[in-house]
């Protein structure tokens, strides 16, 4: 059984995987400069875990799409749901992290 490659999916899970790192990172800074209000950090901190969440599994399925194999291949949805939610709970933990002190050296970054 031979497997391919669909080299314009490659491509853009690997564009997808870059653009969700990036705002990943770009959220986590904002929630760092932003420590004067509870509210604002948690909606950032939100925002941050949701949009991390939803471009992993996209990135991670467009991956998987790019993989052609000369069968059938169904999905889950219980299980597609639980890793996005496993996926939204590391990174809840992640911007947690992140927004418990001036990081902004990790990343080579400013802070506009």
């Amino acid at each position: 059984m031979a497997a391919t490659y669909n080299l314009p999916l490659v491509l853009l899970s690997i564009s997808l995987a870059f653009l969700v790192s990036y705002t990943a990172v770009n959220l986590a800074l904002r929630m760092m400069s932003m420590s004067s209000s509870r509210r604002t950090r948690a909606l950032w901190h939100i925002g941050g875990t949701f949009s991390m969440g939803i471009g992993i599994l996209g990135m991670h399925f467009t991956g998987m799409l790019a993989f052609e194999l000369p069968l059938t291949v169904t999905y889950d949805a219980l299980v597609i749901f639980v890793s996005w939610l496993l996926v939204i709970i590391a990174r809840m933990t992640v911007l947690r992290v992140l927004s418990r002190g001036d990081k902004a050296w990790m990343f080579g970054l400013v802070v506009p």
